[in-house]
């Protein structure tokens, strides 16, 4: 006797001492079921009955486990019912019914029983089968492959990875549906999904591995089993290795995971050849909307309320621009809980689309909390030039692109727009992007500017999508990349990218055409809900020549383009939008939004301020400069307007009491006490 071998006390007559106590408690309930059933003889079926049909065995075979000692397990009238009937169908005596015919019997009659591993019913003909309701809504894809790889020849250790916002727990439920109800290939016939749960007790855990294992290996015909931890078995002492013999005698496990965990299983050598990943990648927001609707009934009917279908629709939209670290369906998923909460709370029994969008924020979803579609496109060319004054060619050129875009017309494998705007300094180029990601995003947070006069180097594309493994900076993530990863819906600006480097083009290419790029963790980042606008200088001598025409002007501007940048390049942006130059009227125009600014700023602390038109066309005066353009506003007002006022502040004379009026006078500008007040 090897001396790990557990040594009974005493043998017994009949039965070896070479067994385990587990082992003789077993035989010797099997030996009292041949008796009860009249059988002269103990046969595998009366050890597999025992076995498989104890109601109260809470371990591995029928054999109650307490980590001290074994007791024999108590013999339920189901199993001696189905041996009998098993009997009466093949019409001969219990030692001669097969194997195969009391399993089926057994499982018409006793519930799967309460161990470690959990066995589900073999798939019924019919294709309908109570025990497995409607199965979640997922990729199809993805499930059909998942069965293909355990349909192989070889079976192998299937592990679906996804972070919980992919929901890789509703694609195993939704593989598992399929084993039960659907045609399968003959690899599968009659297959049994057997889940594996690895509970706390008081045994080790290695023991616990061991013994949830068991129960897979003692199943008959081919098996999926389903792991619930698979990281609690691999790191187990003694877990990699009798997985491996799991998947090695031929059983198949299903699995979920993380990108860490698939790594975590890796190390282990005896899995690292058995492994096969299916990764999920984040579905479109078409594809998310189904998902959400399914697994918004539950959420509902926690709550106790009805959630439409333009719900699920605005929980994917309005949680896909909120651009938190998460993925859909997810996220939006735990949107629709808010707004069903809220409902709750409020005691409004259905939840549209306007209590999704009321609870994200008024300004989530641009133009109005209600609106979750594309918010103001007829009239997207008149709110940016609320804002952007005397480029109207140049907000009409971006408005027809968007809405192109957000119609579904242009290629959905792009960006939004992407944009080249050419011109000289302080002509509006970088205001319009704060605009336009204003108005489509509701948020000028949502730009994500990069100076590209830092990326004059060849090495500078590590910076823009992260360093590779084993580089400095690798943990920190690429300085484009990952606030794109963060944000999907954001507008990126690249400041004077006729600076940046050929390969740092290069590298830019995979945005402008495919609408996606891979950082340096592999990840593919998607920039197809982005706005991508680069500015560039080129051309400005040309624009700010008094005696070209406009006309002529964009062609030779246009000309300098191609001439810069590569065919490959330029190409590839949907327009290259060339900024006039500022007139006097337009100078005028931009102090009067600049002045009203700092009126407002003045109002939300209770000082009235008026100013006079005169002051407006003071200010565009002083502030002339073609080579400028608007610019040198700002100093203008900071240094004339701003330090009066603050001037006034201090004296007394502008206070929450008594207002100012700015005018202009001989000398300049004035302020004087508002004859109003």
């Amino acid at each position: 006797m090897m001396p790990n071998e557990e040594r009974s006390p005493q043998a017994r007559p009949g039965i070896s001492p070479g067994l385990s106590r587990a082992a003789q408690d077993l035989l010797r309930a099997a030996a009292a079921l041949a008796r009860e059933c009249g059988d002269s003889a103990v046969v595998p079926a009366h050890v597999l009955a025992v076995a498989v049909g104890d109601d109260d065995a809470t371990g591995p075979f029928g054999i109650v486990r307490t980590g001290r000692r074994a007791r024999p397990p108590q013999i339920g009238s189901d199993v001696a019912n189905a041996i009998a009937e098993a009997r009466a169908a093949a019409g001969r005596s219990a030692p001669a019914v097969g194997v195969e015919a009391l399993v089926r019997a057994l499982l018409q009659r006793v519930a799967p029983p309460t161990t470690y591993g959990d066995a589900a019913t073999p798939a019924p003909e019919s294709g309908h089968d109570e025990a497995h309701p409607t199965p979640p809504v997922t990729d199809p894809a993805i499930v059909d492959r998942v069965v293909r790889i355990l349909a192989r020849r070889t079976p192998s250790l299937v592990v679906v990875v996804g972070t919980a916002d992919l929901r890789p727990g509703r694609v195993v439920a939704a593989v598992r549906h399929r084993l039960a109800t659907f045609p399968l290939p003959a690899r599968l016939h009659g297959v049994r999904d057997v889940d594996v749960r690895v509970p706390a007790s008081s045994l080790s855990a290695g023991h616990r591995v061991h013994a949830a294992l068991q129960d897979v290996d003692a199943a008959a015909g081919p098996v999926v089993a389903v792991l619930d931890d698979p990281l609690a078995v691999a790191d187990a002492p003694g877990g990699a290795a009798a997985l491996a013999g799991l998947v090695v005698g031929g059983a198949a496990v299903l699995a979920t995971t993380d990108e860490e965990g698939v790594a975590s299983l890796r190390r282990h050598a005896s899995l690292r050849r058995l492994l096969t990943t299916v990764a999920l990648d984040e579905p479109s927001p078409e594809a998310a909307v189904p998902m959400v609707l399914d697994e918004g009934e539950q959420v509902a009917t926690h709550h106790g309320v009805h959630v439409t279908t333009a719900a699920a629709q605005a929980a994917v939209m309005l949680s896909a621009r909120r651009g938190e670290e998460r993925a859909l369906p997810g996220k939006a998923v735990d949107l629709l809980e808010d707004a069903c909460a809220d409902a709750s709370a409020r005691g409004v029994a259905t939840v549209d689309a306007a209590a999704v969008a009321a609870t994200v924020a008024a300004d989530v979803a641009a133009g109005g909390p209600t609106d979750v579609g594309v918010p103001g496109l007829g009239d997207l060319e008149d709110r940016l030039a609320r804002r952007v004054v005397g480029q109207g060619r140049a907000i009409a050129a971006v408005a027809h692109a968007i809405r192109r875009a957000e119609t579904g017309v242009s290629d959905p494998n792009r960006p939004l727009g992407s944009f080249l705007f050419l011109g000289p300094t302080g002509v509006g180029k970088t205001e319009l992007a704060r605009t336009l990601v204003a108005t489509l995003f509701g948020d000028e947070s949502a730009l994500i500017r990069l100076d590209m006069g830092e990326y004059q180097e060849s090495h500078a594309v590590a910076r823009l999508v992260g360093a590779p493994p084993g580089y400095i900076g690798y943990e920190h993530g690429g300085h484009l990349t990952e606030p794109l990863r963060r944000r999907p819906y954001s507008v990126v600006l690249l400041d004077e990218i006729e600076k940046a480097h050929p390969d740092v083009l290069n590298t830019l290419l995979a945005i402008l055409d495919e609408g996606r790029l891979t950082d340096g963790y592999g990840r593919v980042v998607d920039a197809r809900h982005s706005v991508v606008i680069m500015t560039s200088n080129l051309g400005s001598r040309l624009i700010l020549d008094p005696g070209l025409e406009e006309e002529v002007i964009n062609v030779r501007v246009r000309a300098a383009v191609v001439e810069h940048f590569p065919p490959e390049f330029h190409s590839r942006v949907d327009d290259v939008v060339v900024f006039r130059r500022l007139s006097r009227e337009d100078l005028v125009a931009i102090a009067r939004l600049h002045v009203a600014r700092l009126v407002r700023r003045l109002a939300r602390r209770r000082l009235d301020v008026t100013v006079h038109d005169a002051v407006h066309a003071w200010l565009a005066e002083q502030a002339r400069d073609d080579a400028h353009g608007a610019r040198p506003l700002r100093t203008a007002i900071r240094h004339n307007v701003e330090d009066m006022l603050a001037q006034a502040v201090l004296d007394g004379r502008l206070a929450e009491d008594r207002g100012v009026a700015l005018t202009v006078g001989a000398d300049g500008l004035r302020v004087e006490a508002d004859a109003t007040w």
